[in-house]
């Protein structure tokens, strides 16, 4: 059927029509006194403004609902807006219903926080700001003593008060300590106050404590005069130097998309509310329209309206709204625009709040771009502002259980709903280079073929050759020139660029550096957690129900008892049978089915050194010899009696070391950098989930006997010096130019382990450049 016709058939009733565009959409709801009227308008003659010009363009079809008169028909409207949130309707811009506090209808009545309406009990609302309201809850519970609590009473009751009631914030009606209609008082007042009824409320409240007082009360009379200075107090600060009575203000500000309500709350001459409201818009609405719908949205949810209402601008249909706001209270509310004198002055007032509101909402839009951004742009020669930067780092152990990850930072913050993970599917095992182009490919092409848009720069984490397979897989997709591609090398913290022979070095103060090694870092981390998230899901496909004799029960025991499956692999049975009360034969059984999983501990650990580009030595593979202390041979001396050589020691000083002396435990050594790789530094940390330099190395001396200061400058002071370093010394470095600020443990074969902020606890060599130049020397403590 033609819309025309359709609309010719529309009955002459008060009602609701929804027009809808060619997709079924509804886009625009609104209400007339008679339908035919009202719709037929939008079709006869030229529309009156640009915005019902576009509107009428996209109309296909339309639907309508018949009510009973005009207030039906603008409740109907204000909740299908709600409902529908038309593009062309003033809507409230947030999605969350705003809180409001309720008074429950049960024989004994509790306060609690609610975000939607029932029809049980009281609602006071809705507030916008939960804190203020929040505050008043707590002065509710505090003064007015209400219960919070969530039991059915009387029937449901607990054996004894709660906490509420030892702190005095409830008289505990559970236990029958205080009489139903005390505790319908106590309601009746806690509504007066958050009504505003301020006089009501402080003259029965003094009649309350004038009372008490005559009968020799005067503990409860004390504690409803303290009501009183509560309430009184509270109004001192919400205080304005007026004589205005019950009323609310209501201004309008508008922008081009955006706009924004503020509205004002006046009980007995003072403010005791203040909220507003972001509302979205269609281009081209005018304010009239703007104060229309939202006061049709705001008064369908407050349930205590005044008797004056005063505005900013006159609605268009200001008539049928007073009609409704009337039917809401029971009485006649009187609705208009104040033209002079103290009232005009106040909505000035709250209309200033308006316009301020709204200039921090487009201040907020403007794109604001951060400083490292421009920078990054100076310093990399970048074409455009790299907004939307992308990082890709490899992850895997010796060519096993390889990953990628890519993390998304939008205007230097992190952009979470950005991050991917991948598992690599075509390269090779150890082949970081396929890896890399196995990702890039894969990023680039979904993002192609979702039309979601390519990155202002793609960031690869490594050198050159990295940097030349991200280029060789966006070339093969034919969007190399619309990506800005670099790499950062972790070593010299270098940045190649495509084209460019040489590395830039940027300043260790940069912050386009700082930026870059932040999201370096954070890839970093997302593909370590994800590589060891698979590496995890590998070992516990290992399941101990396989074992005879272990079923679920004693699965779950074992995995109680013990951490992890590591710990049940270094276990002896004689622990395992102990520990988890298991006969000694399953423990064994257990110890042997769990023997290829230490296997596979030292696989990962050598994984790990190769992957730091060092081999480990022979010596650090093997078994390490035990290293004892060397005891200095007692020099023949003439023998003197007791007291004498006590002096004489007392004498002289000791020297001042802290190194324990005794058998110095190589294999503890070795176990301690081993469980500590991988680590993330973290400064002034001591354990494993994060660690410093200075702590890692006396948490690895400690495991193997020897204890040692915390700091690197005390180490280097205290220790002994040595000319070549061996197994379990410490060397150290000078990072910043002065002072001793880094140190290692020395592991043979000039490779150290170490905790650095860059990369957490790995293995580097000492015949490396950047750490050879920068070597103070080593020290023993053993």
């Amino acid at each position: 059927m033609d819309i025309r016709e359709k609309v010719r058939r529309l009955p002459r009733k008060p009602g609701v029509y929804l027009f809808k565009d060619e997709s079924g959409k509804i886009i625009y709801i609104g209400k007339a006194v008679r339908l035919r009227n009202r719709v037929s308008s939008y079709f006869s003659g030229k529309p009156s403004d640009p915005k019902t010009a576009r509107l009428v363009s996209r109309i296909a079809d339309f639907e309508f609902v018949v009510v009973n008169n005009e207030i039906e028909a603008l409740i109907l409207e204000a909740n299908l807006i709600r409902q529908h949130r038309p593009h062309y309707n003033i809507n409230l811009k947030d999605d969350k219903r705003f809180p409001y506090i309720h008074i429950t209808s049960e024989p004994y009545p509790r306060i609690e926080v609610k975000r939607r309406k029932t029809l049980d009990g009281l609602f006071f609302g809705p507030f916008t700001d939960s804190r203020a309201m929040r505050r008043n809850i707590a002065l509710i519970q505090k003064y007015f003593r209400l219960r919070g609590c969530k039991y059915a009473l009387p029937k449901q009751a607990p054996k004894r008060p709660c906490l509420n009631f030892d702190i005095g914030r409830c008289d505990a009606p559970c236990q029958n300590l205080i009489s139903k209609e005390e505790y319908a008082a106590r309601i009746d007042e806690a509504v007066m106050f958050l009504r505003g009824k301020r006089k009501q409320l402080v003259a029965r409240l003094k009649k309350r404590m004038e009372s008490f007082a005559a009968e020799g009360r005067f503990e409860l009379a004390a504690r409803v005069r303290d009501q009183i200075r509560a309430v009184d107090a509270l109004w001192q600060k919400q205080k304005i130097d007026t004589d205005l009575a019950d009323r609310d203000f209501h201004a309008i500000a508008k922008g081009s998309r955006n706009a924004v309500a503020v509205s004002m709350q006046v009980r007995q001459g003072r403010v005791i509310a203040r909220q507003e409201f972001h509302l979205k818009i269609s281009a081209g609405t005018e304010k009239a329209e703007i104060m229309s719908g939202y006061l049709k949205q705001y008064y369908t949810d407050n349930p205590n309206p005044p008797k004056e209402i005063l505005l900013s601008v006159k609605p268009c249909d200001v008539d049928d709204i007073a009609a409704f706001v009337s039917n809401r209270r029971g009485s006649k509310v009187s609705m208009r625009v104040p033209l002079r004198g103290q009232k005009k002055e106040l909505l000035k007032l709250v209309e200033r709040n308006a316009e301020l509101l709204l200039a921090e909402i487009i201040a907020s839009k403007k794109s604001a771009v951060a400083f490292p951004i421009v920078e990054l742009q100076k310093q990399l020669r970048l074409a455009r502002l790299p907004r939307r930067i992308e990082a890709v780092d490899i992850s895997h152990l010796g060519g096993t259980e390889t990953v990628a990850s890519l993390v998304t930072f939008n205007d230097g913050k992190k952009y979470s709903r950005g991050y991917r993970r991948y598992r690599i599917e075509s390269a090779d095992p150890g082949d970081d280079y396929a890896a890399i182009y196995e990702v890039v490919h894969r990023r680039a092409k979904r993002l192609i073929e979702s039309g979601k848009g390519l990155p202002d720069l793609m960031l690869i984490d490594g050198g050159k050759g990295q940097l030349a397979s991200a280029r060789k897989a966006l070339e093969d997709l034919g969007v190399f020139d619309t990506v800005e591609l670099a790499s950062l090398a972790k070593r010299m913290e270098e940045v190649f660029r495509p084209d460019m022979p040489k590395s830039i070095m940027l300043p260790k103060d940069s912050a386009g550096l700082r930026l870059l090694m932040r999201i370096r870092d954070e890839a970093h981390r997302f593909a370590i957690q994800y590589q060891r998230k698979r590496r995890t899901k590998a070992f516990k496909a290992q399941e101990l129900t396989s074992i005879e004799g272990v079923g679920p029960k004693r699965q779950k025991k074992l995995l109680t008892k013990f951490a992890s499956l590591e710990e049940i692999a270094s276990a002896t049975p004689e622990q395992i049978s102990e520990k988890a009360s298991l006969p000694i034969d399953l423990a064994k059984r257990i110890v042997d089915f769990l023997s290829p999983y230490k296997t596979m501990l030292f696989v990962a650990f050598l994984g790990l050194s190769m992957l730091t580009g060092c081999t480990p030595s022979p010596r650090y593979l093997g078994t390490p010899p035990k290293i004892v202390a060397k005891r200095k041979k007692p020099s023949k001396v003439t023998a003197k009696p007791k007291k004498a050589v006590a002096k004489s020691e007392a004498a002289v000083p000791k020297k001042a070391t802290v190194a324990r002396p005794g058998r110095f435990d190589s294999d503890a050594l070795l176990g301690a950098v081993n469980l500590y790789i991988g680590t993330p530094y973290k400064y002034g940390g001591n354990g494993l989930g994060g660690v410093d330099c200075s702590g890692f190395v006396k948490n690895v001396l400690n495991a193997a006997g020897i204890d040692i200061p915390r700091t690197s400058s005390a180490q280097y002071r205290a220790g002994k010096v040595v000319s070549k370093p061996r197994l379990g010394d410490l060397v150290f470095f000078r990072m910043k130019g002065s002072g001793v600020d880094h140190v290692g443990i020395f592991l043979g074969a000039n490779r150290f382990a170490h905790a650095s902020s860059s990369s957490g606890v790995t293995i580097d060599s000492l015949n490396d450049d950047y750490y050879r130049s920068r070597y103070l020397g080593a020290r023993r403590f053993y």
